[in-house]
């Protein structure tokens, strides 16, 4: 996989435990896809990712989220590249309030 990030602004829909382990969370959002912006020179992998629906899954590290912050129906803005295929991850600085 390629480097590649974008900048991602959603509402929360809900937040699920991550196959991936107890330290991990995966943040379900509403997204207009047009909101999935580009980020300096990187590709844009990520505006692939967000379904018919307008929702995008993003794995973030359970220690970078506010549950508050991140409750369903705010407002989150934060960094996310496509790690590989169907799995999107954010940036460690995680997704916070917009």
């Amino acid at each position: 996989m390629i480097e590649n990030w974008a900048s991602v602004t959603g509402a929360v829909v809900q937040v699920v435990p991550s196959e991936r382990g107890p330290q991990w969370r995966v943040l379900v959002l509403e997204v207009d896809p047009a909101q999935v912006l580009d980020v300096g020179g990187w590709p844009n992998l990520v505006r692939g990712q967000v379904s018919g629906d307008h929702h995008l899954a993003v794995t973030c590290r359970a220690a970078s989220l506010d549950e508050s912050t991140v409750a369903p129906g705010r407002t989150v803005t934060g960094r996310a590249r496509l790690a590989s295929p169907g799995l999107v991850m954010a940036h460690p600085d995680g997704f916070g309030a917009r």
